[in-house]
């Protein structure tokens, strides 16, 4: 008889040991859960807000990047560079640009004032040296 209820008693100390675990598990699972719920939230929440700036930045430089702007940009560049050499092949890049300076050189030669910064080859390719 006492040993049955000692058999009796150690299996309740283990059942309720064996149900303590399952308990402090399960609540485990359900806090470890809810940490990962919070991760992905702010994991989602960090790429939306990435996201939106690459979308902001996208429009404004479509709004910016206007052929005017570009063009701006790259005689700005030119300007800054210390020689500028300036061909008919290249005409296409600057618009008129290089027939502008072919007429300005033509005027200085009517006129016998040479501009010091553009000279016209006998070949007809246009050379600007120096700050524009």
């Amino acid at each position: 008889l006492k040993a049955t209820i000692l058999a009796e008693k150690q299996a309740n100390v283990s059942r309720i040991n064996m149900q303590k675990q399952i308990t402090e598990k399960q609540a485990y699972s359900k806090i470890k859960a809810i940490e990962d719920t919070v991760f992905l939230k702010h994991q989602k929440a960090i790429a939306d807000a990435k996201l939106y700036e690459a979308q902001r930045r996208a429009e404004a430089n479509r709004l910016k990047l206007t052929p005017e702007y570009l063009e701006k940009q790259m005689y700005d560049i030119i300007r800054s560079s210390p020689k500028v050499y300036f061909t008919e092949s290249m005409s296409h890049i600057f618009g008129y640009g290089a027939q502008y300076a072919a007429q300005d050189q033509q005027q200085a030669d009517d006129t016998g004032q040479q501009h010091p910064d553009v000279t016209v080859s006998g070949h007809g390719q246009i050379h600007a040296v120096g700050s524009i």
